[in-house]
C-alpha cells in the first residue's frame, strides 16, 4: 500500500507535538514504513487519510503499538560507568547528608526503557549503601512505551543486557540464571516501581505532588527531542526537584545552552547538573575543562630524548634499520588508509619487532584497534607512548577520538586541549575540540574553535600528524566546519 507523504507528515507532526520526539530523514522513513505495516495489519480496513484518527486517544492499542515501535529500548546494565561512579562517590552521599535519618530519598529514572537503569541503581544502593536504611529509597522507572514497562516489571534479561564483563559480580549476586536468561532477584525487583509516563504530558511518578525528587536520571532521552521540548521538560524537572537536587543526562546531552536553570558540575570524567538557588557562572564549569601545562622537566626530558634519537641516526647500521622501520610504517599506513586493517596490523607488528618503542608504530597499532572498537587496548597503547614521550600530541589526539567514540566529551575536550597546548597550529585539534563542545551544546566555545580550525587549515596545507596523514583533507574539513557553524547558528543566538 502506498502511504502519501502528506499523511506521514501529518502523523509525524502529531507524534512530535504529543511526545517531543524529533524526526530526521531516517526516522521519517521508518515512520512511513511503520504506518504501512500497521495499515496492512488492519487488512486495509483503514484508509491512510484516516489513520491519524486512530491515534487521537492515547489509551488506544494503536497509539501504544506505534510508540512501542518508534522508541528505542536499547540499553544495558550500568551503562556509562562514570555516571555510576559519580553517584557512589558524591551524589548519593550528598543527598544522604542533607536528609534526616528517616526521610525518604526519591530517585526517578525517566525514560527507563526495559528497566536496566533503575535496577542498576537499586543494585548500587544495595551494594554500597546497605547501612543507610534502604527502605527510605524510593526508585521510580518510567517510559513512554507500555511494552517496555511491562518487560521491566517482569525483570527477565538476556545476556545482551550484561555487556561489561566487570558486572559479573552483580550477575552472580542479584540474578538467577535460567538457561540463556537471567531473572532479577525479588529483593532488587521490589525496590523499583515502574509506570508508563509521557514526559511531555507532565506525567510524573509521584501521586503526592507536594513531595520533591532528589535525583532524576534522564539519559539518552533528549537526543530524540527538539530544543523547545527539552526546555519544557527540563523546566518541569526543575520545579519538582529538591533545592540542590541533581539531574543526570546523557554525555552528549548537555542542557546548559538550552536552559540556564541548572549548574553543571564536573565529577571525575563526567558531568552532571544540579538545581541551585544561587546562580553560578558557566565559566566555573569551563575552567574545569582546562588542562594543566606539562611541567618544564617533562618537556626538557622529551627534548633530550629527541636529541638522543638524532645521535642514533649517525650510526650507518642503525640508519639502515630506521629506513626499514620507515618503509614498514609507510606501507602499514597506506594499508590502514585503504581500510586493509589486517595487512596494516601485520606490518606494524613487524615494525614493532624491530623497534618495540617506535612511537608512531604503536600509535598506528592503537588506531587500528580503535577502528575495531577495542578501545581499552587502544587506550593502553596510547598511554604506553606517553610514557616513552610525554609530549607526543598524536597519542593525546587518538585518546580524544576514543573518548568521542565512547561519548565521553568532557574527557575528549581535555585531550584535545592538550594537543593544542603542544601544537597551537593543529587544525584537526581545533576541529575535534569544536565538535566536542558542540556535543555538549557549549555553542559559543564550539563556534570559536571551528573558526580557529578554518584559520589554521587555510594557512597550513601540511598535516600536523604523521600517523593520521591521509585520513584528513583540509578542504573537506573546512567544509565540515562551515556546515557545523551553520547548524549551530540555527539553534544558538549568542
Amino acid at each position: 500500500m502506498l502511504v502519501p507523504d502528506n499523511i506521514v507528515e501529518d502523523v509525524k507532526n502529531f507524534i512530535s507535538m504529543r511526545t517531543g520526539i524529533k524526526f530526521n530523514d531516517d526516522k521519517t522513513n521508518s515512520l512511513k514504513e511503520l504506518i504501512k505495516k500497521r495499515l496492512e495489519y488492519h487488512k486495509n480496513k483503514v484508509l491512510p487519510e484516516n489513520y491519524r484518527l486512530m491515534l487521537i486517544d492515547k489509551s488506544t492499542d494503536e497509539y501504544r503499538q506505534l510508540l512501542n515501535r518508534l522508541t528505542n529500548h536499547e540499553t544495558y546494565f550500568f551503562r556509562n560507568k562514570t555516571h555510576f561512579q559519580g553517584l557512589k562517590d558524591f551524589i548519593i552521599p550528598q543527598i544522604i547528608k542533607r536528609k534526616k535519618a528517616e526521610e525518604e530519598i526519591i530517585i526517578w529514572s525517566a525514560g527507563s526503557a526495559t528497566g536496566e537503569e533503575p535496577y542498576s541503581l537499586a543494585m548500587y544502593l544495595k551494594e554500597y549503601f546497605y547501612d543507610n536504611n534502604l527502605a527510605r529509597f524510593k526508585i521510580f522507572g518510567t517510559d513512554i512505551s507500555n511494552e517496555a514497562v511491562e518487560k521491566s516489571m517482569i525483570g527477565i534479561f538476556s545476556r545482551r543486557s550484561f555487556r561489561d564483563p566487570s558486572n559479573q559480580i552483580f550477575m552472580d549476586k542479584y540474578f538467577i540464571q535460567d538457561g540463556e536468561f537471567f531473572k532479577i532477584k525479588n529483593d532488587i525487583k521490589n525496590m523499583v516501581i515502574f509506570q508508563t509516563s509521557n514526559l511531555m504530558d507532565g506525567e510524573y511518578p509521584l501521586a503526592d505532588t507536594s513531595k520533591k525528587i532528589d535525583l532524576i536520571l534522564c539519559r539518552n532521552v533528549f537526543i530524540y527531542f527538539d530544543h523547545d521540548s527539552i526546555r519544557r521538560v527540563t523546566d518541569k524537572f526543575y520545579n519538582i526537584l529538591h533545592d540542590d537536587g541533581f539531574l543526570i543526562v546523557g554525555h552528549s546531552e548537555a542542557i546548559n545552552q538550552i536552559t540556564d536553570k541548572f549548574q553543571p558540575m564536573i565529577l571525575g570524567d563526567t558531568f552532571v547538573f544540579q538545581k541551585t538557588i544561587t546562580k553560578k557562572s558557566t565559566d566555573s564549569f569551563l575552567k574545569q575543562l582546562e588542562v594543566r601545562p606539562l611541567s618544564p622537566e617533562i618537556v626538557l626530558k622529551s627534548k633530550e630524548l629527541d636529541r638522543e634519537k638524532e645521535k642514533i641516526k649517525e650510526s650507518r647500521e642503525l640508519r639502515v634499520g630506521l629506513q626499514i622501520e620507515d618503509r614498514l610504517f609507510e606501507e602499514a599506513l597506506e594499508d590502514f588508509n585503504y581500510e586493509h586493517f589486517n595487512k596494516a596490523l601485520e606490518k606494524v607488528e613487524g615494525l614493532l619487532k624491530i623497534n618495540p618503542k617506535n612511537e608512531y608504530g604503536i600509535i598506528l597499532k592503537a588506531n587500528i584497534l580503535a577502528n575495531e572498537r577495542k578501545y581499552d587496548w587502544s587506550e593502553r597503547l596510547c598511554k604506553e607512548v606517553l610514557e616513552i614521550n610525554p609530549i607526543n600530541e598524536e597519542a593525546y589526539f587518538l585518546l580524544g577520538i576514543i573518548c568521542i567514540e565512547k561519548e565521553d566529551f568532557t574527557s575528549a575536550i581535555k585531550y584535545f586541549k592538550q594537543v593544542l597546548f603542544l601544537n597551537p597550529n593543529c587544525g584537526y585539534g581545533y576541529f575535534e575540540l569544536a565538535f566536542s563542545f558542540q556535543q555538549l551544546r557549549l555553542y559559543s566555545e564550539s563556534l570559536t574553535n571551528y573558526q580557529n580550525a578554518i584559520t589554521v587549515l587555510k594557512s597550513n596545507s601540511k598535516s600536523c600528524f604523521k600517523t593520521f596523514r591521509g585520513i584528513f583533507d583540509n578542504i573537506q574539513l573546512i567544509d565540515f566546519c562551515n556546515f557545523n557553524i551553520n547548524q549551530i547558528k540555527k539553534v544558538y543566538r549568542g
